[in-house]
């Protein structure tokens, strides 16, 4: 998941190099200085230069994702990704047309929980294009759509929420899994599209939309690679300076952690050929400290998890899922239909009470913290996925990947146990078990009323 000043800053990222991580991330992403600046009209950019390879990557983020939504329109965010790839006023032909003969790749916009982000890779002497078309469409895409526009990509949304819920084997999972981990009322309850609701968006919602959210003071734009920072900011100031700040409020959401008062089991079934089960807790958002050590117990537990596959069990891993308000750890297995689970269940429970009893040895924990900054820097090593991630630099912050693969390497066999014993305790938890039932509808179903208690 895994979503800030008018003033010119260097930041040095991560200026004290620890031993057992250092050498594994700056052999990877390096650890440069990123550029601020925050635009008259609100627009914040960071710009980071680096000069192994002639291209640059460019990341345009809108702080509106699904916890955005206005009610009644879910699918709005989804349907305004789309149309920014239909043409804007002065570059009607979309931007796939500019990008790809001039040496585009990665080219690509997603919509998350917090945000929306469009990015891109080119050869860096095409800065300026990017620029220019990232502007275009953030002044011009409202006066290049009309109503037939609008309809084709309502349509296109539509039909991917057919095959990705409807028409999946298990595809209203994730929905069900959202809504038990977040109450009603919570930013992340309700994620994705509605099909009644998308079938009702017409022109008039995507303007309101575009005005209210894809502005430049609700938006952060991100550039990595060959390019000069000064100049680079002058040409930002050239193409962006002009458009102006919303004069609306933006809401600005609260940090929204969950904590379970009791376990939580839901029975889920679905055509599937195999079982799954998922055994999630609710934890600390984005970059808070916690945040860091869950990365690493995911990587302590993943290899705990390997040397159980076998037999019935098919695979298994565990994941800390960051968000901007909140997260969610997961241990996810996967195990032939019909398989009693309850002993590989028992064997999680008793290494999860054996740790956060602090049975890890101190001498163990440096592979699991490189293991944490090798997944980040893999992550991390194209430079438009370097802009992707300084893009989701929140406000006062500046996050390049270099500074999320630092962060393991202070983390202690104390700090394991305590994020365990805080964060994953083994009576408030979600269990889902979703089964293979070939009767059972697309989409899959719940089986029966969710479970409430403390234990299973």
């Amino acid at each position: 998941m895994r979503s800030l000043p008018p003033r010119d800053v260097l930041v040095a990222l991560c200026s004290a190099c620890v031993l057992g991580v250092a050498g594994a991330v700056h052999a990877q992403v390096p650890n440069l200085p990123v550029v601020e600046r925050r635009l008259d009209n609100g627009l914040r950019v960071l710009v980071q230069q680096d000069q192994r390879t002639p291209r640059v990557g460019v990341a345009l983020q809108y702080h509106v994702g699904f916890r955005t939504t206005p009610q009644g329109f879910r699918g709005l965010p989804h349907i305004v990704e789309h149309l920014m790839y239909t043409g804007s006023q002065h570059a009607p032909e979309g931007a796939a047309a500019y990008f790809e003969p001039a040496g585009g790749t990665e080219m690509n916009g997603m919509t998350g929980q917090d945000a929306t982000t469009y990015y891109v890779e080119l050869p860096a002497r095409e800065l300026d294009l990017a620029l220019w078309i990232e502007s275009d469409r953030m002044a011009y895409l409202i006066t290049a759509l009309d109503e037939a526009k609008v309809a084709r990509e309502r349509s296109v949304v539509l039909q991917e929420w057919r095959e990705r819920v409807s028409g999946r084997a298990s595809g209203w999972l994730t929905e069900v899994v959202q809504k038990e981990l977040y109450p009603v009322g919570h930013p992340y309850h309700l994620v994705g599209d509605d099909p009644e609701h998308v079938a009702s968006i017409r022109l008039a919602h995507v303007q309101w939309f575009l005005q209210q959210y894809y502005v430049p003071n609700n938006a952060t734009l991100a550039i990595v690679g060959d390019v000069d920072p000064a100049q680079a900011m002058a040409s930002v100031e050239r193409y962006f300076a002009s458009i102006p700040r919303s004069l609306r409020p933006i809401p600005t959401p609260e940090r929204a952690v969950v904590r379970f008062e009791g376990s939580r089991f839901v029975d889920f079934e679905a055509p599937t050929y195999m079982d799954t089960v998922m055994i999630m807790w609710p934890t600390p958002p984005y970059l808070e400290a916690d945040d860091a050590t869950l990365d690493v117990l995911a990587k302590l537990l993943d290899r705990r998890l390997e040397s159980m596959v076998g037999g019935a069990l098919q695979s298994a891993g565990a994941q800390q899922a960051s968000h901007h308000l909140a997260s969610e750890f997961s241990i996810v297995l996967s195990v032939e239909p019909g398989t009693d689970t309850a002993p590989y269940l028992a064997a999680i429970d008793g290494y999860l009470a054996q740790l956060q009893q602090q049975t890890l040895r101190a001498d163990a924990l440096p592979a699991y913290r490189a293991a944490a900054a090798n997944w980040i820097t893999r992550g991390y090593e194209g430079y438009d996925s370097r802009a992707m991630s300084l893009a989701l630099s929140p406000e006062g912050q500046v996050v390049a990947p270099y500074y999320l693969a630092s962060r393991y390497a202070a983390i202690s066999a104390e700090d394991i146990r305590r994020v365990a014993a805080t964060w994953l305790p083994l009576d408030r938890r979600l269990i889902v078990h979703s089964r293979s039932v070939p009767d059972a509808p697309m989409g899959g179903r719940v089986a029966a009323p969710v479970v409430v208690g403390g234990g299973r």
